[in-house]
């Protein structure tokens, strides 16, 4: 925030120069050596943030990638579990419980 004899006026530095956000056409550019200063340092200013946003996104999307397949790998390990444990169950009620109640030995059935 700047505090001036016209005003107050609102801008934010970056590594490229200073954007003023209330009135653009007071912004200044420093690319390459060269000191840019109006709506021109504007539009660069503006276009290199853009570009600079699409960068860090791209760069948090690859970090976050090795945590995506860790947690993929997990939920089907977790997933597998749950499917082995309901096809045993499945099998142990309709194939071992009917062989134990139906079986002529009475020592393999327990007695509750």
């Amino acid at each position: 925030m700047n505090l001036s004899k016209s005003g107050v006026s609102l801008s934010q530095r970056t590594k490229f120069g200073t954007f003023n956000l209330t009135n653009p056409n007071r912004s200044s550019a420093n690319l390459f050596g060269i000191n840019i200063r109006g709506k021109k340092a504007a539009n660069a200013l503006a276009a290199l943030v853009v570009v600079e946003a699409i960068f860090r996104t791209l760069l948090l999307a690859l970090r976050t990638i090795p945590i995506v397949i860790r947690l993929a790998i997990y939920s089907a390990n977790v997933l597998l579990e749950i499917v082995k444990f309901t096809f045993a169950a499945i099998l142990y009620i309709f194939l071992g419980l009917p062989r134990e109640l139906l079986s002529k030995n009475p020592k393999s059935r327990k007695r509750f």
